[in-house]
């Protein structure tokens, strides 16, 4: 069988780590005009009559020498069309040389239609594209050198809404007023601390899954429901000048005890009360928290655009090719999102899986699932009809307890064993086509390249490093891993 040639060359450094570390935050009022058409709700077909509380897009923006990060939360249901998105990142690589925008939604239910097509939009999803691009700019214009820390509590302000029954019937249980313990739930309120050098608070980030629907089919005025109080009574409790972001995790499954209020029963202290519990155990959280600064500040970002099919039938045939966004701050800080309603065992599996201690989610990514491919999705991968596409990296039975390490876990862990913190990217160039390449020089002094073919036969890929040349037989679809010496 023929092997096809690749040629590498290894041009110049460019470290992966920088000396500084710098923050910023910022908020902007994103409240659209009274009249607008609310989502969230099926039958709910009236639009908007009022504003009980104003909606927000916060902002926080990371920085080291090499890579500029911008995390927007926005008080919407979903985020922004694909075009919105695009826009905003070509606006704020031109304006703030930020390369990576991970854009989230706090997924309230009292926020306006949004559509995906350019050609529908509304002037509100235009003006609001314009607030968040300036926003984002003035977060890094305020950027200063800052030191973060990471501290967890617990809350007990939701339940699971989905109950199973016998025969595998699965019943939705919408309201609890109760307060009745019904589980699988995550109670962990996770709160990542970003000071400046003095010790004051720029941003305090909370991740909790909860979601945001005490205002229920005949709210018709915007809100952005508990999130909205629990940001203000944050960021009130620490001067006002810090910027509190609330990173929805994964809530698919997970109602606010008081869930769909009715107007006579007071939801906006129904709201308040939801708040303040999460608020009061963040607070306590954040200033418990003593933050420091890396010895190596280092920002790690990864895009991707994954396949994915319907979820809601095993018939389903649409296809959806959906961003998925990780982050790695100092290799010690992870936050995964994915676009989507992950119930929330997908989170509490893939934090236990989690290669690094401090875990954020936001999102859907596929690491840890059930014997099924669950636990919100299904694969055929496991034998299962529907299509649903998954990638874990562990797979555990629940019936049998098995434990099994898919191929890519070990991927990753054979990749973490050569390149070690401190390593410092080398540039490539060369004709690539299925070949992926990465070269680092490691602290030793020496040289690591991993080699990925992702074709389905075998390839003989030729490197030139300054007056070296190492001519390396991959196998089809395999990993290979080459070092150099320091002498």
């Amino acid at each position: 069988m023929r092997h096809k040639l690749f040629v590498f060359s290894l041009l110049f450094l460019a470290p992966i780590y920088a000396e500084g570390f710098k923050a910023g935050a910022t908020r902007v009022d994103i409240t659209p005009p009274v009249g607008l058409q609310l989502m969230g709700f099926a039958d709910r077909t009236a639009p908007s009559t009022g504003v009980l509380d104003p909606l927000h897009a916060r902002i926080l923006v990371l920085e080291t020498a090499q890579e500029r990060l911008a995390i927007v939360t926005l008080d919407v249901c979903r985020v922004f069309g694909p075009w919105w998105i695009d826009a905003l990142r070509e606006r704020v690589k031109t304006s703030s040389g930020i390369s990576h925008v991970l854009v989230i939604a706090t997924h309230t239910h009292s926020a306006p239609v949004i559509g995906d097509e350019e050609n529908k939009a509304s002037s509100w999803e235009r003006e609001t594209l314009d607030k968040v691009s300036k926003a984002i700019l003035a977060a890094h214009q305020q950027a200063v050198e800052a030191q973060l820390g990471v501290g967890y509590g617990s809350v007990d302000a939701g339940y699971n809404r989905r109950t199973m029954r016998a025969g595998g019937k699965v019943e939705m249980i919408w309201e609890n007023p109760q307060r009745r313990h019904m589980g699988p739930v995550d109670r962990t309120v996770a709160v990542l601390r970003i000071d400046d050098k003095q010790g004051r608070p720029i941003a305090i980030l909370i991740n909790h899954a909860l979601h945001p629907v005490v205002f229920g089919v005949r709210g018709l005025s915007y809100s952005a429901d508990f999130v909205g109080p629990l940001t203000a009574s944050v960021e009130s409790s620490f001067g006002g000048a810090t910027v509190c972001l609330f990173v929805q995790g994964a809530c698919g499954d997970i109602n606010p005890y008081h869930a769909d209020v009715p107007p006579e029963q007071d939801p906006p202290g129904k709201r308040d009360w939801t708040a303040g519990v999460i608020a009061k155990e963040a607070v306590r959280v954040a200033n418990e928290i003593r933050t420091s600064t890396p010895e190596h500040p280092m920002l790690q970002v990864m895009e991707d655009t994954l396949n994915f099919h319907g979820r809601w039938t095993a018939a389903a045939k649409t296809d959806f090719r959906l961003p998925v966004s990780a982050i790695l701050i100092n290799r010690q800080i992870a936050l995964m999102s994915m676009p989507g309603e992950p119930f929330v065992e997908f989170q509490t599996r893939w934090r236990d899986a989690c290669p690094v201690a401090d875990c954020l989610f936001a999102g859907y990514w596929n690491m840890i699932l059930d014997e099924t491919g669950g636990p919100w999705m299904t694969s055929e991968i496991h034998g299962n009809p529907d299509p649903n596409v998954q990638q874990p990296i562990v797979v555990v039975n629940r019936q049998t307890k098995k434990v099994d390490y898919l191929a890519v876990y070990y991927y990753l862990a054979h990749f973490s064993k050569f390149v070690r913190p401190g390593a410092v990217r080398v540039a490539l160039s060369g004709n690539e086509d299925k070949i992926r390449a990465l070269a680092f020089r490691v602290p030793e002094g020496g040289l690591v390249l991993q080699l990925l073919n992702r074709r389905d036969t075998p390839a003989t890929v030729t490197v030139a490093w300054r007056d070296q040349v190492l001519k390396a037989e991959l196998p089809a679809l395999s990993i290979g891993t080459y070092q150099w010496s320091a002498k």
